[in-house]
Order: C-alpha cells, then sequence, then structure tokens
C-alpha cells in the first residue's frame, strides 16, 4: 500500500492488518507506519524491528512476542504521556525508563 504523508512524501507500507504472524521472525524489520491491527503477533520475533509510527495491536493477539528494551521504552514513554488519574503512581514508577526512550531523542520529545 502507498500512503501519501502529511509533508507531501509517499511511501509504501505494509498491511498486516488481520495478518497471521504466530512464530514469525521479524528481527530487524522496517515496519514502521505498518498497520498491525488485529495481526497475531503471539511469539513473533520483533527485536530490533522499526515499529514507530505504526499501529500496535492491544488484545491478546500481541501476547508473548519477543521484543527489544528500546520498544518496551517507547511503550512506557507513550503510557507516560496519558492523560489518566495516576493516583497510584504509575508514571513516576515508569519515567525514568521512558525518558531514555530512543524515540524520544529521534524526535526531540521532552522529558517527562
Amino acid at each position: 500500500m502507498i500512503v501519501k504523508f502529511k509533508d507531501g512524501t509517499k511511501r509504501e507500507i505494509a498491511d498486516l492488518r488481520n495478518a497471521d504472524l504466530r512464530n514469525a521472525n521479524l528481527h530487524n524489520a522496517d515496519l514502521r507506519n505498518a498497520d498491525l491491527s488485529n495481526a497475531d503477533l503471539r511469539n513473533a520475533n520483533l527485536r530490533n524491528a522499526d515499529l514507530d509510527f505504526s499501529c500496535f495491536p492491544l488484545w491478546c493477539g500481541s501476547f508473548d512476542m519477543k521484543t527489544d528494551i528500546e520498544f518496551v521504552k517507547q511503550i512506557l514513554y507513550h503510557v507516560s504521556r496519558l492523560d489518566f488519574d495516576d493516583s497510584e503512581g504509575i508514571k513516576d514508577a515508569i519515567r525514568e525508563f521512558a525518558n531514555t526512550a530512543s524515540v524520544k531523542q529521534r524526535h526531540n520529545l521532552p522529558n517527562l
């Protein structure tokens, strides 16, 4: 699928909606902007994969996928930017890790 971005550039991106990627080796895969809606990623290897601007599935199909620490830090950074009642101190608990996410430096995002 070819997508035109706001800056006028065009790029081919992966349309992986509903894909059965169980146990797939996606190590180092370029999945920027990929649509992973409803993709089954159980036990898939996504270590060092570039998932920037992708659509990450938040259902059991992403359980047990293998990833690297940078992906975890990116998810934590995103969680820290959500607006929710944080009376349990979740943001404080993850702030140190979230602030070291490489996506923060790459996109010049603020410290939390």
